[in-house]
């Protein structure tokens, strides 16, 4: 019987595919696609969830903000950048004195062709600490867009 689907399989994908010779070797069966269409019940009305699919985007956005930021600032600075030159460098710090897991920290980030730096507030653990150095960047990089607030000042250390 193996034989025989692995033929009758063929065949049919051959038909769907509408090979020469095989274009009119099956027909649809509009009888059976009513009857299974009869069968499938219809989804319940909320069967969409949208705070599970907000919470999925919030958390893919997430995941992406940095490597986002980092190709903005790319894009930004792009003629300052010398060839092989970082966009920035991160460091952090963690509260010595703090005994949970994750411990506290404290990133901040350098951006040396804009002469900046920035030093997020301390947070659980090195991610939730680079994101928030990454949001105090975004503001900057936004107040670059308005044409008075263009002159840079300030160094990194």
């Amino acid at each position: 019987h193996a034989s025989e689907a692995k033929e009758d399989t063929a065949k049919r994908v051959l038909w769907y595919l509408q090979c020469p010779g095989y274009e009119n070797l099956f027909e649809p069966d509009v009888q059976g696609v009513a009857a299974v269409a009869k069968e499938i019940p219809t989804p319940p009305s909320n069967w969409v969830n949208l705070s599970e699919d907000d919470e999925s985007v919030q958390a893919a956005e997430r995941k992406t903000a940095v490597m986002r930021l980092q190709n903005r600032l790319q894009q930004s600075f792009a003629k300052k950048l010398k060839p092989g030159q970082g966009v920035w460098e991160w460091s952090y710090e963690t509260d010595a004195s703090d005994e949970n897991w994750p411990p506290l920290q404290r990133a901040t980030v350098c951006v040396p062709v804009a002469h900046q730096s920035f030093t997020g507030p301390w947070k659980r653990g090195q991610r939730e600490a680079q994101l928030e150095a990454c949001q105090m960047l975004q503001g900057f990089l936004d107040s670059l867009e308005r044409p008075e607030d263009a002159l840079l000042s300030g160094t990194c250390q």
